[in-house]
């Protein structure tokens, strides 16, 4: 005979089974009569008797196995019941944004090395940002601050980036400006070609060129060529081939303008472009042109949160 502590252990073994529920015969049509002192006490005669055979207070056999075809058989109003159990099947893990869109099941699942999450762009300067948070598919809204949303020719990021208005909202990450190298990790050492005109060939000189992630400065010294003899101009937009030979860039002094949100500074605290613009600076995006706050600085639109470069 089986006592009723069984009853919990085959509770606790369902859930951890995995399974959520049973169901059984409702009918007595088949209950041997009462009375002729036959009660099934035991799971050997139980697996024998018929549904409905009157059975002893507490009976309940289970073979604990997984969900399935297998049987629960419990005395239960002083008759025998038979129980099959039912399974929930296992959720499902979406792995990107798209699966997810078509997940109308509550809670979605998903595996933090195989998820590929996505920000979606809502207008109105607010994002949702989908990703994947201990096993669970979370969504985070953000608004930001914007007035213009963004200034012309702003060009969005890919969907696969976060975007952001400040690196607080980035989870360690910098908040990096539309039309900006990402941050550096890793700095590499400078390459200079020269140190001097004369370390150039003939017709050449040794100028300074602005290089990202150095170890040692922000400039390299390389070999240009004579701008006066070069057979095409070599000279970058926004620069002018000077009376010495060299590419220099235009200042915001004379004939080069300053787009929005930025301001002719030359020689201001401030730092500057080769043109001597500077950056509005800002406390919300009303300060700027157009556009958005990012960092106390005005630009085009919102950034995006990225590593730095490896």
């Amino acid at each position: 005979m089986r006592h009723t502590g069984m009853v919990a252990a085959l509770g606790a073994a369902l859930v951890l089974g995995g399974c959520f529920g049973a169901h059984g015969r409702g009918d007595d049509a088949d209950g041997g009569p009462l009375g002729d002192g036959g009660l099934v006490a035991d799971c050997a005669a139980a697996s024998a008797a018929p549904e409905g055979a009157p059975c002893v207070t507490g009976l309940h056999c289970d073979d604990l196995g997984s969900c399935g075809p297998s049987t629960t058989i419990r005395c239960v109003d002083g008759r025998i019941r038979r129980m099959s159990r039912i399974c929930s099947p296992p959720p499902p893990h979406v792995r990107d944004c798209e699966e997810y869109s078509h997940y109308a099941g509550g809670t979605a699942f998903c595996h933090a090395d195989e998820f590929v999450g996505c920000t979606l762009d809502e207008g109105d300067c607010c994002f949702t940002r989908i990703r994947c948070e201990s096993g669970i598919v979370v969504e985070e809204r953000t608004c930001g601050d914007c007035v213009d949303d963004t200034c012309p020719g702003y060009a969005p990021p890919p969907p696969e980036h976060p975007m952001c208005t400040s690196s607080v909202a980035c989870e360690g990450f910098p908040c990096v400006p539309p039309g900006t190298p990402r941050a550096c990790g890793i700095c590499r050492p400078a390459e200079h070609q020269c140190e001097v005109d004369g370390d150039c060939g003939p017709g050449s000189f040794c100028v300074e060129r602005a290089a990202s992630c150095l170890c040692d400065g922000s400039t390299q010294r390389v070999c240009e060529i004579d701008c006066r003899t070069a057979e095409s101009d070599p000279c970058a937009a926004g620069e002018r081939c000077g009376s010495d030979g060299r590419c220099r860039a235009l200042s915001c002094e004379g004939e080069w303008t300053c787009g929005v949100n930025l301001r002719c500074t030359p020689g201001a605290d401030a730092e500057t472009d080769a043109h001597g613009c500077s950056r509005v600076a800002c406390d919300t995006a009303a300060d700027c042109d157009c556009g958005a706050c990012i960092d106390g600085l005005c630009y085009d639109g919102p950034g995006t949160c990225e590593p730095p470069v490896p």
